[in-house]
């Protein structure tokens, strides 16, 4: 399917409808994306149970002390499946109804079959960007732009906050919402000089004044640089470290990234998140944009990221006590919105740059993969199962190679694109389904474009 390409932005067409959908004073809503950066394992978070036709095929695959044993898992009422014994929060949200389950997931330029994807005559049509690279799939994820490899130089909810900054989102320069993870592709906006982009990166790092890789480690240490605490107000007489010293102020105080209109978080969610601190810049930026709303903010998109899902080795040692700490993430941030009043307001997803393969490795780790599992919860979100049901055959109608000649390894092709994915919080959030193609160009490939897991607003 030829791609159109979409309207401007700037089109008298676009800015009406979106004037005529703008939400008003308490109809905000945003969206909390907490990406597992490494490659999370997803087949031991949501296990098959002895009534699903998978489970004898994941009990093959995956020797003891790889696999979630039965006797662990955490079960999902109605289901077939359960949940990683580490994952308690999870299975409330499932027995309150509001977790969606989206599997089988990933990057795609468009629907693709197994054929199709082993057919090396039309590798550039059917197959994404360096399939089981961390670096490029993270990319794409947060781009959503897979069918223009030349062109991935902008974030999907980048693109979202410019196509909404002077409707919805009143202030243009409005940054709250670049405050999550500064200089994260997710901030690059779409025309990037246009009067209505947000800065990004707005964080100069060390390497913009000269320094490499192995400078930028050492100097850290010398400065004992931690986010701007600690940093030398006075020289110290070694060139080197006050110049870089001088170069982290700098970028610590370029506009944006200290926002003087943040509104404190009142001591409940404080409370709420003490065990997890880190969420609280993404709900500090929600309750600022609810709390002021001379700022004119009515959507926005945060984005809080998680390390060390790459095991290759020892999953369970690793990932184990991982799943733990996420789940910690997961309750502090449900008790924290809970404790703001805005449940229904705001829903929280997960993502990662692809999955591991279901078969395990010498190493009793599991390797690069490609379709995933993802979740979702909040509020509003209306709770089930989404994508199809897994099909784990090894030799099957999914099961892809990486490279020819690789023994079946349980590399799953993606039946869920990550623009649907997007295209249900876009629609969630009240975006109207004619202006998706504006911040996901490719969405119209894909049926249904919406899955259905959060309620349209208009």
């Amino acid at each position: 399917m030829k791609i159109e390409k979409p309207p401007s932005y700037e089109l008298k067409t676009t800015i009406d409808q979106l004037i005529a959908t703008r939400p008003g004073v308490g109809q905000e809503r945003f969206v909390i994306c907490l990406f597992q950066f490494g490659g999370i394992d997803s087949h031991n978070m949501l296990i098959p149970t002895p009534g699903n036709l998978n489970f004898s095929i994941y009990e093959q695959a995956r020797r003891p002390g790889v696999r979630i044993e039965q006797s662990e898992l955490l079960p999902l009422n109605g289901q077939t499946w359960g949940l990683h014994p580490n994952l308690g929060h999870l299975a409330e949200r499932w027995n309150a109804s509001r977790l969606a389950i989206v599997r089988e997931m990933g990057t795609l330029n468009e629907p693709t079959t197994k054929a199709q994807y082993l057919d090396a005559a039309q590798a550039g049509r059917f197959r994404p960007l360096s399939v089981g690279a961390h670096d490029k799939q993270q990319w794409l994820w947060q781009d959503g732009l897979q069918h223009r490899p030349q062109s991935r130089d902008t974030g999907w909810f980048g693109r979202l906050m410019a196509l909404l900054a002077g409707t919805w989102n009143l202030e243009p320069n409005n940054v709250l919402f670049s405050l999550f993870r500064t200089g994260s592709r997710q901030n690059r906006t779409y025309p990037p000089l246009s009067p209505v982009t947000i800065p990004a990166p707005v964080r100069p790092g060390a390497r913009a004044y000269g320094f490499n890789q192995t400078a930028v480690r050492q100097l850290r240490e010398l400065s004992t640089e931690s986010e701007g605490v600690g940093l030398g107000a006075r020289a110290s007489g070694n060139v080197v470290r006050d110049a870089f010293v001088a170069g982290q102020v700098a970028g610590l105080a370029a506009p944006g990234y200290i926002n003087g209109q943040l509104v404190s978080l009142p001591p409940p969610v404080n409370d709420a998140t003490s065990s997890a601190q880190f969420v609280r810049p993404a709900l500090q930026a929600i309750w600022t944009a609810v709390n002021r709303s001379e700022l004119g903010v009515r959507a926005g998109v945060g984005f809080i990221g998680t390390g060390g899902w790459d095991n290759h080795a020892q999953l369970r040692e690793n990932q184990d006590p991982r799943l733990g700490g996420l789940n910690n993430a997961f309750a502090a941030l449900t008790a924290g919105i809970e404790a703001m009043g805005l449940s229904d307001r705001v829903t929280v997803m997960t993502e990662s740059e692809f999955s591991r393969t279901l078969v395990d490795n010498a190493n009793l780790g599991t390797d690069h993969g490609w379709a995933s599992h993802s979740f979702v919860f909040g509020g509003a979100v209306l709770g089930g199962m989404y994508g199809p049901e897994p099909d784990y055959t090894l030799a099957g109608d999914w099961e892809v190679n990486i490279s020819a000649g690789q023994n079946q390894r349980g590399i799953y092709l993606p039946r869920i694109a990550t623009e649907q994915y997007y295209a249900s919080f876009l629609r969630w959030l009240g975006v109207p389904a004619q202006l998706i193609p504006l911040v996901l160009p490719a969405a119209p490939r894909f049926s249904p474009v919406s899955l259905g897991f959060l309620p349209t607003r208009n």
